[in-house]
């Protein structure tokens, strides 16, 4: 068991002058905590390569389950793991009994009507699934400091592109794009919708996007973005709001998953949502 204490070392902590962000990270009940904490801080490390760097995973809490208020309000189940609290209510440390320690921002993936994600950062309040796009980023932008629209594999193209190049045109001052490490292979449509995202300066930020399965305990941090600034471990998420004040397009750390291994794992998913919805088992074909 873990205890829960103040984050140490006084106002403003020198561990580093990189923020490494994972800008969609998930856990979830199936996922084994020291695994999951273990692998975050194993990849920060080696995305820092030796340079001075902080981690800052973007946890974005779904269906409900609310994973942050439980670790920051303990005991975390976590063998060697405990959490520091921050002067920040969405902002927690985790550190372990081998000096490593990473910044864990609170936050949402909120599901629209049409299927798009919409993803809140540095809150506690909530969005509810099921309203129309634009009512979502609208009612995100409203309650977080950070919103971010992440890319989904085959969402942004037709009509659900639409809505997203409507946003990007309305919020392109106030929102982040999100992109994954999966093979997202694009159409026309989305390269176009790229080339305007950049063209509007809004800078795409990485993350890993882990899936519901046991073994993606380990998916985490497998890629994300690297930020310039000194992060303050007393207040982390405004630290990280600084460095994203900017605007700047975020170097990347992490590989993308292969073009077999994203198959395989849209595959799966699809096969779980197919298994709760009880309708027969699907038989894929053709991939």
């Amino acid at each position: 068991m873990a205890e829960t204490r103040g984050a140490e070392n006084g106002d403003r902590t020198p561990p580093g002058q990189l923020f490494l962000v994972d800008a969609h990270a998930h856990f979830y009940p199936v996922f084994d905590p020291a695994a999951f904490l273990d692998t975050a801080a194993a990849r920060f490390d080696t995305a820092a390569a030796g340079r001075p760097a902080t981690g800052y995973l973007l946890l974005a809490e779904v269906g409900g389950v609310p994973v942050f208020s439980s670790w920051r309000d303990g005991p975390l189940l976590a063998r060697g793991w405990e959490i520091d609290t921050t002067d920040e209510a969405s902002a927690i440390i985790a550190r372990d009994d081998r000096a490593r320690r990473f910044v864990v921002i609170n936050g949402q993936q909120t599901v629209a009507r049409e299927g798009l994600e919409v993803l809140l950062f540095g809150t506690d309040a909530r969005v509810a699934d099921g309203m129309s796009f634009q009512a979502t980023v609208a009612a995100a932008l409203e309650c977080a400091p950070l919103v971010v629209l992440p890319r989904g594999f085959g969402k942004w193209w037709g009509r659900r592109g639409a809505e997203i190049r409507r946003a990007v045109d309305r919020y392109s001052d106030r929102i982040f794009l999100g992109d994954t490490p999966g093979w997202h292979p694009q159409t026309p449509g989305e390269r176009a919708l790229f080339a305007t995202v950049r063209a509007a300066g809004i800078p795409v930020l990485r993350g890993s996007d882990p899936l519901p399965f046991p073994d993606h305990a380990i998916a985490v941090a497998r890629a994300g973005s690297v930020l310039a600034g000194t992060p303050n471990l007393r207040r982390p998420l405004t630290a990280l709001l600084g460095a994203l004040r900017s605007r700047a397009e975020p170097t990347e750390f992490g590989a993308p998953v292969p073009k077999t291994g994203f198959v395989r794992e849209q595959v799966r998913l699809r096969l779980r949502r197919h298994a709760a919805s009880g309708d027969p088992p699907l038989r894929p074909t053709g991939v």
